[in-house]
Order: C-alpha cells, then sequence, then structure tokens
C-alpha cells in the first residue's frame, strides 16, 4: 500500500495519518486483542440483545494510525492504537478500518461480529439524519431518518413552484425513513407532517455549471499535441470521420483510372497509326 497517497487522502479529509506497520501477517502467535469499544455509537444500537460481549478478536498486524483532532475512535486495541476510526463529513460519515478484513491479517473474519458490524456501518452511513447537509445538487436524492412522529402518518413535501406531493415513508429496523427522488427544481424544499414544519432543504445547480473559465486554442494543442482542430465553419462529422478513417481516395482513383484511359486511348490510336503505315509501306513495296 502507497502510505504517503493514503496520508495524503487522510490528510484533505481530516481522517488522521499512517505512521507505521505494526506486527506480521500469518503469524498467528504474535496478535494484539480489542480494548476499549465506545459502545454508545449507534452502529452498536440493537446490536446485542443482553449484555455487550464480544469473543476474543486478534489482529495478528494492523496500520498503525495517529486520528485527527476531528476524527471519532470507535474501536481500539488494548495498546491504545486506533482499530475503527469515522469521520463525519457533509457527505456522510466515512469510516476506515486500520487492518485489512483478511485472515492473514486478523480472525475478525471468522467471528460473528464482522457481518452485523459491516451492515451496521452501512447502515448508519445511509440513515443517519441529513441535518448536516440539508442542501443537495439537482438530482441528487434526498434521505432523511424522522424522529419524534406519532402515526398516522401524513408527510407532504411542499416544492419550490408551490405545488405539494404526499410522500410514503419507509421503516427500516426501528426508524421511520424518508426519501425523496425527483428534485429536479432549484429553490427550497418543505418536508410537513400534517401541519408541523419538519425540515426545509435547499436544491442548487451543480458549481460545474457556473465555471466560465475557457482553455484558448494554443493551450489545447499544447495539452494535446496530436489533436486536430475544427474549424467551426467546417462540417464537423466530415472532420471527424476524415480524422478516424483518413481521406477519402475514392475520388483520386476516379481521377487516375480516367487519365489511364485517356492514355490508353492516344497510346492505342498512336500505335494504330503507325501500324498502318507499315502496312502501306508493304504493300506498296510489294506492287513496285
Amino acid at each position: 500500500m502507497a502510505i504517503q497517497n493514503v496520508n495524503d487522502f487522510f490528510n484533505s479529509i481530516q481522517l488522521g495519518r499512517i505512521i507505521s506497520l505494526q506486527g506480521n501477517p500469518d503469524r498467528e502467535e504474535e496478535y494484539v486483542s480489542f480494548g476499549r469499544i465506545n459502545w454508545t455509537h449507534p452502529i452498536f444500537e440493537g446490536l446485542f440483545a443482553e449484555k455487550k460481549e464480544l469473543n476474543p478478536i486478534h489482529a495478528y498486524a494492523y496500520y498503525h494510525t495517529q486520528p485527527h483532532p476531528r476524527s471519532e475512535v470507535i474501536i481500539e486495541f488494548q495498546n491504545g492504537h486506533p482499530f475503527l476510526l469515522q469521520k463525519s463529513k457533509e457527505g456522510g460519515p466515512l469510516f476506515f478500518l486500520t487492518t485489512p478484513l483478511q485472515p492473514q491479517w486478523t480472525n475478525l473474519m471468522i467471528r460473528g461480529l464482522v457481518v452485523p458490524l459491516i451492515y451496521r456501518m452501512i447502515y448508519y452511513a445511509v440513515t443517519q439524519p441529513v441535518t448536516q447537509r440539508l442542501h443537495i445538487k439537482v438530482g441528487e436524492k434526498f434521505s432523511q431518518v424522522v424522529r419524534g412522529v406519532s402515526p398516522p402518518y401524513q408527510f407532504f413535501l411542499k416544492r419550490p413552484s408551490g405545488l405539494e406531493e404526499r410522500i410514503t415513508p419507509a421503516f427500516r429496523g426501528s426508524d421511520l425513513y424518508l426519501e425523496i427522488d425527483q428534485n429536479d427544481e432549484i429553490g427550497n424544499y418543505q418536508l410537513w407532517h400534517s401541519e408541523k414544519l419538519l425540515f426545509v432543504y435547499s436544491v442548487n445547480h451543480s458549481p460545474q455549471e457556473s465555471i466560465q473559465q475557457y482553455y484558448q486554442k494554443n493551450t489545447i494543442q499544447k495539452i494535446f499535441p496530436n489533436g486536430i482542430w475544427i474549424d467551426p465553419a467546417q462540417d464537423i462529422l466530415a472532420e471527424i470521420e476524415k480524422s478516424r478513417f483518413g481521406i477519402e481516395l475514392w475520388s483520386y482513383l476516379i481521377i487516375i483510372a480516367i487519365i489511364l484511359v485517356i492514355g490508353e486511348m492516344i497510346l492505342s490510336y498512336t500505335t494504330s497509326r503507325k501500324q498502318k503505315e507499315i502496312w502501306a509501306t508493304e504493300l506498296k513495296a510489294e506492287f513496285n
């Protein structure tokens, strides 16, 4: 793994920094076990029926990672080094396991925790409240976990144009979940339950559509030295076909064929005339 490249990415998202590789894969006799676990984190909600207890989980090797002050350590080893890190971003949470999920690195793959843990991480990532991100781009989906409402459920959406649309909620576990697909209008959307306004989110154009910078011809030619510049006055389709298949030669071949035919006619006429002169000379010699 290119640690420097990973660290550059982690630095950009303020997750942490990999310091070194600890341990040796495949050496099961040397391992480190789980230590402190933040059981209050939402990914553990409903994971255990009663007592929160794990079978021994060993890591034979892992990447010692120094957490960023703005990241959260959910699970750490007995030596205090992180095993599971989380960084919350506008688009949702990011999770990082310092040990690859491979049997050479850890026995977590054969423990009962791995499937529900990964499931809960994904579930938490897609269903956590979107209060951190109440703005999306045109065409994106907006999802929200709603709490504190009682049946009968009467959700409806007010669009920027003033149109109202009834929203049918869904259930994911014990959570009430709303997902709005059609976000094709620019402006503020209001989500109501009965006569109570729950929240407002905004839909904006993609920033890429507002970029007013253009490349000059000489700059593009430097970037693509073998590229072909097509003048707007030219037939674009014809120029593209020419660049793909080359110049069409049929017209030149026809001209060459016509020239050859004319040359052959001239040669034939000249040869015939000379032959007639030879025959006339021979006949004249016979009569004399």
